[in-house]
């Protein structure tokens, strides 16, 4: 009822990070907060780089997926539905 009310409502979306992100986001998971759902992936980066800026940089070379599908930043994610990111890999 309170979006019907015109208060705002937090939405939680996990974000699974990978390789030198796990690192700079503290963990695996992180629950990024989004004010509407479905959200598109690419406000869901920016949202994830205010709450962390460290990771700014690393979001433009980074691959999005949901599930185990590959996604553009403009896909839409969906209530319950997580958002994975692959940085590059190096080495050999």
């Amino acid at each position: 009822m309170p979006a019907e009310m015109g208060i705002a409502v937090e939405h939680r979306v996990e974000v699974q990070c990978f390789g030198i992100l796990e690192q700079i986001c503290g963990g695996r998971t992180r629950d990024v907060a989004v004010t509407s759902l479905p959200a598109s992936v690419a406000d869901i980066l920016e949202r994830l780089a205010l709450d962390v800026p460290a990771v700014r940089g690393y979001l433009a070379h980074t691959a999005c997926a949901i599930g185990d599908q590959v996604v553009r930043r403009d896909a839409q994610l969906q209530d319950g539905e997580v958002l994975v990111l692959l940085p590059p890999v190096s080495g050999g």
